[in-house]
């Protein structure tokens, strides 16, 4: 991935070994990332930094990760890039809360970081297809 295309990152995680490790395999891969490790401190970086994508832990010691997502959908923030909710909740009704409560794909942890990368650069990619079209669409 050159300069150009490098994607920023926001992981959000509480579990310090995991957010490292996490976000030094993302670094390997190309990515910018930036960490953290709660609600508040996730909302101050997306009010104040470009993100592409955020990657959000459910369980955190303040928000849950649903109330961060409403949050940075809701017109204040108005976040639209994709979100990808990532818990050791394995159920299948957690699963179905976090789509419809505006998340874009789960993951289960224990993460498998090869699946992890296959699922944001899927995403990522069909997300830039879309801005790609609005482009082409607003061209005319």
């Amino acid at each position: 991935m050159d300069e150009q295309e490098k994607k920023d990152i926001l992981l959000v995680e509480d579990d310090l070994d995991l957010l490292a490790i996490t976000k030094l395999q993302l670094t390997k891969k190309g990515y910018s990332v930036v960490g953290a490790t709660s609600g508040k401190e996730a909302l101050e970086i997306i009010n104040t930094t470009k993100i592409d994508l955020i990657l959000l832990d459910i369980i955190l010691p303040d928000y849950d990760g649903y109330e961060i997502c409403k949050k940075v959908r809701s017109e204040d923030v108005g976040f639209m890039g994709p979100i990808i909710f990532m818990s050791c909740l394995g159920d299948s009704e957690s699963i179905v809360d976090s789509f419809r409560k505006g998340g874009n794909d789960y993951l289960v942890k224990p993460v498998d970081l090869q699946e992890l990368f296959l699922r944001v650069n899927a995403i990522l990619r069909r997300a830039n297809i879309n801005v790609e079209k609005k482009l082409v669409v607003g061209n005319f």
